[in-house]
């Protein structure tokens, strides 16, 4: 299921949450007040659907994981990292153009490509998008099985009180004894159930 406004997949779709959560814990205001929000100051793109998408990545993703891990990574390793393409007037003026040149067909980043044409080979240029995605449904199935059990087993949920046990051992079981591929949800509620016990602990 999409975001209503990115467009973008999302790990746990908005009546999943309403699921997971315990009846008093009800999402939905914060999620209809952050969509607002969201809304809202995107509307200044109100002909171009991908640059509003794009504003929401930009808002949420980008700057919540992407950049927070490379910057993470970099200074463990002592380097100093630049995003030279995060220029404010680069992104300033990239919201305004039209999403056919920056999109067509399976061919993305195509005005990026374009203007590299006369300086990267062919090989560089027309080289598929590649994530930096982790094994999660093996170590989650594997060395992490027991951990993750442990953090989401029921009468941990209901001590916590916050994420309704019998849906989460639903979810389990679904991944764990039927290969369901619900990985990266699993792996949310597991670092969400860690978050949430260690701030009762304050």
């Amino acid at each position: 299921m999409p975001d209503p406004i990115s467009g973008f997949p999302l790990t746990i779709p908005f009546p999943m949450i309403a699921q997971l959560l315990v009846p008093e814990c009800s999402p939905e205001h914060l999620l209809v007040a952050y969509h607002r929000e969201m809304t809202q100051n995107s509307s200044v793109f109100p002909n171009h659907l991908l640059a509003k998408a794009q504003y929401y990545d930009v808002k949420t993703w980008l700057l919540d994981d992407l950049l927070m891990k490379v910057d993470k990574m970099s200074m463990a390793n002592s380097l100093e990292v630049r995003a030279p393409f995060l220029d404010h007037r680069l992104i300033e003026y990239s919201f305004t153009l039209p999403d056919e040149l920056k999109i067509q067909g399976d061919i993305v980043k195509l005005l990026l490509r374009e203007s590299f044409t006369d300086l990267l080979p062919a090989s560089i240029l027309n080289w598929e998008k590649h994530g930096f995605n982790l094994p999660m449904h093996i170590w989650l199935r594997g060395d992490l099985k027991e951990l993750v059990m442990d953090t989401l087993n029921p009468n941990t949920l209901r001590q916590g009180g916050l994420l309704n046990a019998n849906v989460m051992t639903s979810v389990l079981d679904q991944f764990i004894n039927h290969n369901v591929p619900c990985e990266r949800l699993v792996y949310s509620l597991y670092v969400f159930q860690q978050w949430w016990h260690a701030l009762q602990k304050r």
